[in-house]
């Protein structure tokens, strides 16, 4: 959900997680933002409108948190985002998420 902190007051309501929401990562502008969930995907959503980018699945891995690179910060750049890496923390190696649909 988007909150209006002025005035306590729901502004919209981003939909598509299966499960509980576990981390959220803003861009700098506040337009932009990635999503993780215990249903194992990241998000990638445009908040003005608001609607998901796109969906990168990592399995049945929950997704405990997120973080965006520098130069995330308009929806061509979210939509044409490739490369969404999970790092198990019982692993030394990162694994790239996989792509499952522009939404």
């Amino acid at each position: 959900r988007l909150w209006n902190l002025e005035s306590g007051k729901c502004k919209a309501t981003c939909t598509g997680h299966k499960k509980h929401v576990t981390g959220v990562k803003l861009s700098k502008d506040g337009k932009h933002a990635m999503s993780g969930s215990k249903d194992g995907c990241v998000r990638a959503w445009d908040l003005s409108q608001p609607v998901c980018l796109r969906t990168y699945k990592f399995g049945n891995h929950p997704i405990m948190c997120v973080d965006m690179a520098e130069g995330l910060d308009d929806s061509s750049a979210l939509e044409d985002l490739e490369h969404v890496k999970y790092q198990d923390p019982n692993e030394a190696e990162e694994t790239d998420g996989i792509p499952c649909c522009q939404s």
